[in-house]
């Protein structure tokens, strides 16, 4: 009777896999830029006069933008010609483009489109990602979209991050773009995704995809925990099924709230820093559940000491982001990263330890240790750094 649970499970694992990446393929498709050939801006200047987005697809808008250190400026200040720039790669966060300039702060940023004469006339759309951490976007003098409230103190400033896909009546064969971001709140300042511009319909099929693509992980991973869970309540002396459920339910909770933040943009009313700390408070917990799965599946490998020890980290990290700042818990999450990558690699030697080991049936355990450790990856990519490297 074991052994045919044993084999429905891998049956069954193998099925959600290639269904999961099969779904993850197709929609990429739409969620991703669909041309290999995208233009840079240069100085400021996007060239796009021969770009057809019928045929190249919607485009980056990344590359250099004209860029204002500690200046909020609006459109109105640029018909003076008396604004001397300097020139910023995007996407990337300003501190991390120049050190002279710090995390926390403000600036504009500018950038000029020349478009096919063929769009005059033509709707199309915007989509803005996450910025760090407020930000107001004017389009040809109009404002086209913001987040929170941009200031030039913590004060003044309302912070909120969240993607956000507009649309516009385009008139021109010219696009001008001002933004102004600030950041009091982050351990970064500016931007890190691209900003990408395309048809109305290239542009919410961008967003649909996405969309679809975090509800079909919350799914697929909530279908997991809870058969998980449903094998403990049969088997209550396997406690591993208890852990893996436990993370497939908190990484399908982390689907909706991280990324494209799908739930969070159901609810206005949730704060910037209690979004920030849901992230990283799921983040930490399912690296907790991956740590005590791999210990409970490789039974006697592991040092109860070192386990201990990283139960007290754990605690550690957890009790202190529930307090401290979003700006610190954002600096803090750096400290979890290198503290995550010595617990795969603690987890990578109780596996290699118990290949030793004629007992345990290495395969089928190292296909559980792999998707543990993949859905831990894409957490640990997601923190860090730009979606340029990452995403």
């Amino acid at each position: 009777m074991l052994k045919k649970e044993k084999k429905f499970i891998i049956a069954l694992s193998i099925i959600i896999l290639a269904s999961l990446l099969y779904v993850i393929f197709s929609l990429n498709k739409f969620a991703t830029t669909n041309t290999s050939s995208n233009i840079p801006s240069q100085k400021g200047v996007l060239e796009l006069s021969n770009w057809d987005f019928n045929k190249d697809g919607y485009t980056p808008l990344e590359g250099q933008w004209k860029f204002y250190w500690q200046q909020l400026l609006s459109p109105k200040d640029f018909t003076n010609s008396s604004q001397v720039p300097s020139y910023i790669e995007m996407p990337m966060p300003w501190n991390k483009y120049n050190k002279n300039y710090d995390s926390n702060g403000y600036a504009t940023y500018s950038l000029t489109i020349n478009l096919n004469p063929k769009y005059k006339d033509t709707l199309l759309g915007i989509s803005v990602p996450p910025i760090l951490s407020s930000y107001k976007l004017w389009v040809n003098g109009q404002l086209f979209s913001s987040n929170g409230i941009v200031g030039k103190s913590s004060s003044s400033e309302l912070p909120k991050s969240l993607p956000i896909t507009s649309y516009f009546m385009n008139n021109s064969d010219k696009i001008h773009l001002v933004l102004q971001v600030s950041n009091h709140n982050f351990r970064d300042g500016g931007t890190r995704g691209n900003i990408y511009l395309g048809l109305q319909s290239q542009m919410a099929n961008k967003r649909e995809a996405s969309i679809a693509l975090e509800i079909f992980y919350f799914g697929i991973l909530l279908i997991m925990g809870l058969y998980h869970l449903w094998l403990y309540a049969f088997r209550i002396d396997d406690t591993s099924k208890l852990y893996f459920g436990f993370l497939c339910i908190i990484e399908s909770l982390r689907a909706l709230t991280a990324g494209n933040k799908y739930f969070l943009t159901l609810y206005d009313n949730v704060s910037y820093s209690l979004a920030l700390k849901l992230e990283y408070l799921s983040f930490y917990a399912a690296v907790y559940f991956i740590l005590i799965y791999t210990c409970l599946i490789f039974k006697q490998k592991y040092s109860k000491k070192i386990i201990k020890c990283f139960n007290f980290f754990f605690l550690f990290f957890i009790i202190t982001t529930i307090f401290i700042s979003p700006l610190i818990a954002s600096k803090l999450l750096r400290i979890f990263q290198i503290f995550t990558l010595l617990i795969i690699v603690y987890t990578t030697f109780i596996i290699l330890k118990s290949c030793h080991s004629k007992k345990q049936k290495i395969l089928i355990l190292t296909i559980g240790y792999l998707i543990t450790i993949v859905i831990c990856a894409i957490s640990i990519l997601h923190y860090l750094g730009d979606r340029k490297s990452v995403v």
